[in-house]
């Protein structure tokens, strides 16, 4: 007897009303933006009520999908200096080459987090606590202990 071959389909489940953040309308009000150089009330209105929302879930987003939260202590300021960095490359994304702003952005914000958190460990290795006695070194306790201080005359 031959046996029955099982078919498996996927369920598909209905979606669980998360909205796109990064969408159209979002585009085209950063496209508009990059073509209103000397209308700054427009660019601020723009920024403000479309592009700014979607560029602070785009930062929190690379911040805990990638595990940057891990490293700083406060995310949201993380965030905010991620958002204003964004911000201040804004004028340079080119409409024109007919990229999408999403993925231009998505790069700009990754690179940028990445660079940060970078900096961060350098920092993290390159200080030393004198009170923390377990993090230093035989070597680096030898030199605190043969380190002299000359009395203030």
């Amino acid at each position: 007897m031959a046996k029955k071959k099982i078919v498996r389909r996927k369920i598909k489940r209905p979606s669980s009303g998360k909205k796109p953040y990064f969408t159209k309308d979002t585009q085209r009000a950063i496209n508009e933006f990059c073509s209103a150089k000397d209308d700054h009330v427009l660019r601020a209105d723009l920024y403000r009520k479309e592009i700014k929302p979607a560029l602070e879930k785009l930062a929190e987003n690379l911040i805990f999908v990638y595990g940057f939260h891990k490293q700083h202590d406060d995310v949201e300021l993380l965030k905010h200096t991620c958002v204003v960095n964004l911000y201040e490359n804004l004028h340079k994304f080119d409409h024109t080459r007919g990229s999408n702003a999403f993925s231009y952005f998505n790069v700009v914000a990754k690179n940028w987090l990445i660079i940060q958190s970078r900096r961060k460990n350098k920092r993290r290795k390159r200080l030393v606590y004198m009170d923390d006695k377990e993090s230093l070194s035989a070597n680096d306790e030898a030199l605190i202990a043969a380190h002299s201080i000359a009395p203030d005359p």
